[in-house]
């Protein structure tokens, strides 16, 4: 997926962002969540903290998924609807919200909440460290959560310091 440019500047067009996070950006973190799943799953068995971790990471999973489909099926729609309204020289098209702010403020205090899953994911791996006695499947498993921190941090950086603003300000250039 490494095709597609990564637009880090608020200059694209807002439903070009749209569209590069959740063709791009939401594929990959739910690849990378189906991998680190599947590396995980069969290590549950195995002494404390595993079934910990598996628990743990079951629920991120399960708070990224929803909130990952909040976006696609409702924020972004709104977005493309705000982009096309801005293209065609319209006025702000009708939104299941009275602005644009209410689901980024709720979006952001979901990237909040999967930072605090995330930190007690590294709680309980003590950051993600290994055990000297660690065998080849659980450097695989650790290098995957690893992999899978850094994408949600970029996904989190992404969106509120680029998409978010970006959206407030061509909903704010609509009146």
């Amino acid at each position: 997926m490494a095709d597609m440019p990564s637009p880090h500047g608020g200059s694209g067009a807002l439903d070009e962002l749209c569209d590069y996070a959740a063709a791009w950006r939401h594929h990959e973190l739910r690849a990378d969540v189906q991998q680190v799943a599947h590396l995980l799953e069969p290590l549950a068995g195995d002494a404390p903290p595993a079934p910990e971790i598996l628990e743990q990471y079951q629920e991120l999973a399960a708070f990224l998924e929803l909130h990952l489909s909040k976006e696609e099926n409702i924020l972004f729609p709104a977005l493309v609807s705000l982009a096309e309204a801005a293209r065609a020289g319209q006025p702000r098209p009708p939104l299941p919200f009275p602005s644009v702010l209410n689901p980024v403020r709720l979006l952001e205090s979901e990237h909040a909440r999967l930072h605090e899953l995330l930190d007690r994911l590294r709680v309980t791996t003590a950051g993600l460290a290994l055990p000297v006695d660690a065998g080849e499947n659980w450097r695989r498993a650790y290098d995957a959560l690893a992999a899978l921190d850094a994408a949600l941090a970029e996904h989190v950086r992404f969106e509120n310091e680029v998409l978010f603003p970006r959206a407030l300000e061509v909903e704010q250039q609509l009146g």
